[in-house]
């Protein structure tokens, strides 16, 4: 319902947002860090986030196989803030992130996230710049199954499902984790 671009496409139709957080929608993106010239680049070095992502397509079927896909995590922001703004046309994914997870956390310091452009959109696969303290309230919140001080921030059904592994074990929704290790850990990585 929030990407109206991909409804006519036949891979792009099924796609779920579990399978954008999972990375195995089958987005066509190729996670490159080694050449200067990628798509990956120009994600973060451009200007026009939203469009890069959809124009992206499908190479293959959604839910069959994992890879790591930055655009993925945009393309999830895409759609919240499409959602969001359905409500309130003016509120931002940062406004919200404050509203929701900065204020409610206590975090000691504001945060600064990187735009596509001035009055653009966040990226939402990188680039929020907080302290480490404050980035510990979000791990701990995790750990509390969404829960601070008494109050439900998040979903403990949707902790509990971004925590367990989708097709590799080593990633679960949004999530990188080791349960293997000897003190299992979960890691919040480029996003």
């Amino acid at each position: 319902d929030f990407i109206q671009e991909w409804v006519r496409d036949p891979r792009g139709g099924k796609a779920t947002f579990a399978q954008f957080s999972a990375m195995s929608a089958g987005h066509n993106w190729t996670e490159s860090y080694y050449l200067p010239l990628n798509p990956t680049a120009e994600l973060y070095y451009g200007d026009q986030a939203e469009a890069q992502v959809l124009a992206a397509g499908f190479e293959r079927d959604p839910g069959k196989e994992y890879e790591y896909n930055s655009a993925g995590t945009q393309v999830l922001a895409v759609a919240l803030r499409r959602a969001l703004q359905r409500k309130n046309p003016q509120l931002t994914l940062a406004q919200y992130l404050s509203e929701k997870f900065w204020v409610p956390l206590g975090m000691e310091h504001d945060a600064i996230w990187t735009v596509d452009r001035p009055d653009g959109m966040e990226k939402a696969f990188c680039c929020i710049y907080a302290t480490a303290r404050d980035y510990a309230k979000l791990g701990q919140l995790l750990l509390q199954g969404g829960q601070w001080q008494g109050k439900q921030l998040l979903d403990a059904g949707f902790i509990a499902r971004m925590s367990m592994p989708d097709l590799q074990p080593f990633y679960g929704h949004s999530l990188w984790m080791d349960h293997t290790y000897k003190h299992p850990f979960y890691l919040f990585q480029g996003q």
